[in-house]
């Protein structure tokens, strides 16, 4: 004999697999996001140690910035002011108080 299975009506099917879509998509982008995290924060800590012992001299997050633009064109995010508020000083040290 052969077992029965219960039909399921198409628009429980379509929510279902939409469900899976939607929560597939979430966990993905809280992955990215938390690699993006760690990113900026290994980027920031490398510029704190480096800006702090003048490594650079003083123009040296704008070089670093220009250039990272020069070699990755449409790259965004890294202009000289947002590596210095943002990556460099600002949110390295935020983000190290807070962990």
């Amino acid at each position: 004999m052969k077992k029965e299975h219960p039909v399921i009506p198409l628009s429980q099917a379509v929510e279902t697999i939409k469900t899976a879509i939607l929560q597939g998509q979430y966990e993905a982008l809280k992955e990215v996001n938390r690699v993006q995290l760690a990113v900026y924060y290994a980027i920031g800590k490398y510029l704190s140690k480096n800006t702090r012992s003048l490594a650079y001299g003083s123009g040296g997050i704008k070089t670093i910035s220009d250039q990272l633009r020069k070699e990755m064109p449409g790259l965004r995010g890294f202009s000289a002011t947002q590596l210095k508020d943002s990556l460099g000083n600002i949110g390295f040290q935020q983000y190290r108080n807070i962990k």
